[in-house]
């Protein structure tokens, strides 16, 4: 326990050191850009730039990998008439509180004092930075401005679906159209298997074997009932595959279900266990991307498919010991301590579901006896922290109260998903129709719902958003249908306010074969971002 506690203080030490860390840096940078180019001479001396200015206007927010060229005339004002100017044009991933030059190496792109460029860089944030010399006097001054480079994959709605007993992706664009079955129009084949989920790395980091340098991007984490792949979505390549992703030996006869992003990693859960492969691209360190050996916990794991996060710990159920895990920011796996009035070791009734609401945790779980009979556990898997401030995975007992569930309604639910940000509501599925419930007053609502029509099957609901401060266009709080009519799919999103909605349909895509599920990707993802409450903590 004295272990466990150590370890719990030095993750968040290092997470509140992170937080002030990115205040840090933002200072650092601006004054780095005030100081980075002053005038020298053969002797080293520095004096403030006086002589020489350059402004960079004209550019584009965002442009077009592939498509678009950069084209940039700068202004350029210079007091001494005597001169001689050399340029020098730079290109790099945009070094912010996520993401530093020495991650990825730095590309001269131009000479000249105007830059056209054809961009072919992958999506992600990029600095563009020119370099001005005056051979004369030997002064130097940089200018520098941040675009983002995109491509068709990197921004849009994902949706995860089964073919002819394997998986594949379309992706829905925010415009309305869309690209179906991308894994086959990428590599002649789908994923084998039917699908198990599809989860958003936000920042992910491998190593390109053509540079040999870290390379951070977004990813996604397929997990099929036969194979796992990891995809970058810049192109949709295959980063690793479940044959390729491990140090040493590869596990035999596992089945995988998902992988989780961690302010320090990613982890990797299957049936057999858990894994997790550590990067830290707050501070700059990238990592391989592969996992070592299997995370290690007394009396073994094997966890359910159903899971939650904080954004940096991940939450799960054991379903061979009946008790509930936590993998750590840092990758390190933890149980909790019984308690005389609540037993959180060895539960014998069946997980249906896990999730945040509230600001807190809730898991379902059906009665090992009586299989009519449903349980709500709730949960505290998040407390304060009382040494650093903000929030650590709580030490104690997280089952703060179990109650029997009296709704029938509610017994009888097929699917589930929980609002994670604005309202204690659990959304259900119970004979086609959807209901909001409240879980404190223990009271349901039927939803009305536009454009489900008859004959459609209710196959997965979802609540998904996107509030990023820093991608005000693209934001959105939604409660996500998923309906099945034969092998048509639909996917309706609705406006969510306080937890509620008025039914409109704010969104709708559809598309063929059996869709599990729908998650979104944008260029404006941060490694804080789900831990800042932006980006959902499911999957």
């Amino acid at each position: 326990m004295v272990n466990k506690l150590f370890h719990l203080i030095c993750s968040d030490f290092k997470y509140c050191i992170m937080r002030n860390m990115m205040k840090f840096q933002v200072i650092f940078l601006l004054f780095f850009g005030m100081v980075a180019c002053y005038d020298k001479d053969e002797n080293y001396e520095y004096k403030p730039k006086t002589e020489l200015s350059v402004i960079l206007n004209g550019l584009k927010e965002s442009y077009i990998s592939l498509e678009d060229t950069l084209y940039i005339d700068p202004e350029i004002m210079v007091s001494n008439s005597e001169h001689e100017l050399k340029y020098e044009w730079s290109i790099f991933m945009a070094y912010d509180k996520d993401k530093v030059p020495k991650v990825v190496p730095v590309t001269v792109i131009g000479e000249g004092k105007v830059l056209r460029y054809p961009v072919t860089e992958k999506p992600n944030s990029y600095t563009v930075m020119l370099r001005v010399v005056n051979k004369n006097t030997a002064q130097e001054v940089c200018a520098h401005v941040d675009i983002k480079v995109k491509n068709k994959l990197s921004e849009g709605f994902y949706v995860m679906k089964e073919v002819e007993g394997n998986s594949d992706l379309d992706l829905h664009f925010l415009d309305g159209e869309k690209l179906e079955n991308l894994l086959y129009r990428k590599n002649g084949v789908r994923l084998a298997g039917a699908p198990n989920s599809c989860s958003v790395l936000l920042k992910y980091s491998y190593i390109d074997t053509a540079t040999a340098a870290f390379v951070p991007t977004t990813a996604l984490a397929l997990a099929t009932k036969e194979d796992f792949h990891i995809v970058d979505v810049a192109d949709l390549g295959t980063i690793y595959s479940h044959k390729n992703m491990f140090y040493g030996e590869v596990p035999r006869g596992e089945e995988s279900l998902f992988a989780c992003f961690h302010l320090y990693g990613t982890s990797y859960f299957s049936d057999k266990g858990t894994y997790f492969c550590f990067y830290d691209l707050i501070w700059g360190d990238g990592g391989s991307g592969k996992f070592p050996v299997k995370t290690a916990i007394n009396g073994g794991c094997k966890p359910n498919i159903n899971i939650c996060s904080d954004g940096s710990n991940v939450f799960f159920f054991d379903e061979l010991n009946g008790r509930f895990l936590c993998i750590d920011a840092n990758g390190e796996l933890h149980d909790y301590p019984d308690q005389e009035d609540v037993t959180e070791n060895g539960i014998r009734h069946s997980l249906l579901f896990l999730g945040n609401i509230g600001g807190k945790q809730m898991a379902i779980l059906r009665d090992a006896s009586d299989a009519e009979k449903l349980w709500l556990y709730e949960l505290e898997l998040v407390v304060e922290d009382p040494w650093w401030g903000g929030t650590m995975a709580n030490p104690g007992n997280p089952i703060t109260k179990i109650s029997e569930i009296s709704s029938e309604k509610l017994r009888k639910a097929e699917c589930f998903c929980s609002n994670e940000t604005s309202a204690r509501i659990l959304y259900f599925v119970m004979e086609g129709q959807v209901y909001a419930y409240d879980i404190d007053n223990e009271t349901e609502t039927r939803l009305t719902l536009d454009g489900l029509g008859d004959g459609e099957e209710i196959r997965f609901i979802r609540h998904r958003y996107w509030t990023g401060a820093l991608d005000p266009k693209e934001n959105f709080d939604c409660l996500v249908v998923g309906t099945q009519a034969g092998n048509n799919y639909k996917i309706c999103m609705y406006d969510l306010i306080g937890g509620m909605t008025n039914g409109n349909v704010t969104r709708l895509f559809t598309g063929k074969g059996r869709a599990v599920g729908l998650q979104f990707v944008t260029l404006g993802f941060e490694v804080t971002s789900a831990v800042q409450g932006d980006y959902p903590v499911s999957y």
